[in-house]
């Protein structure tokens, strides 16, 4: 008696991971990969002033993390530049946080690059190709920039550690003889 319900809950487990992993494939069908690389080169050109291609396969990837893959792609580089393009990545994965997406907002958690081609070169006057400027906005165009600004997680660093006694307790419990 006692096997039958223990078989019975494996396989009730066993079709809740089916049934989840099928929901998971078919979302990540849904998902207009071509809107999404659109959107993202929009942002990429309004933040830097810059063109921003992706010429290969743009996929998602399940394992080991949700994550959104780009191959060829291709930043532009300034009108005075040597080549046309600054960089050029054979594979550009951009690891997806889960839970804000259920927000309806993207948080990338780490970026890889594979394959990466970076010009970096200065013009006459001494200025890098590195330098970005966002362009003028249109003429009658009011208002702040629509690209936001992210916050940054780095902390201040300290200049040195501080110093540590030689006790595990806290200062506060340390009792001092009187």
């Amino acid at each position: 008696m006692r096997r039958s319900w223990l078989r019975a809950l494996l396989w009730a487990a066993a079709l809740l991971v089916l049934l989840l992993a099928g929901g998971l494939w078919l979302l990540v069908q849904g998902v207009d990969r071509g809107a999404v690389m659109a959107r993202a080169a929009q942002e990429v050109k309004a933040a830097t002033g810059r063109d921003f291609a992706v010429d290969g396969r743009v996929h998602l990837s399940l394992w080991p993390r949700l994550a959104l893959v780009a191959e060829g792609v291709r930043l532009g580089n300034t009108p005075w530049g040597s080549r046309p393009d600054m960089a050029r990545i054979e594979q550009l994965r951009l690891d997806i946080a889960l839970a804000p997406l259920l927000e309806r907002r993207v948080e990338i958690g780490s970026i890889e690059i594979r394959g990466a081609d970076v010009l970096l070169e200065t013009n006459a006057e001494g200025r890098g190709n590195w330098s970005f400027t966002r362009p003028a906005p249109a003429a009658g165009a009011t208002g702040a920039s629509r690209v936001p600004r992210l916050p940054s997680r780095s902390r201040p660093r300290s200049p040195a550690p501080p110093a540590r006694s030689a006790s595990r307790w806290p200062a506060s419990r340390r009792r001092t003889p009187v």
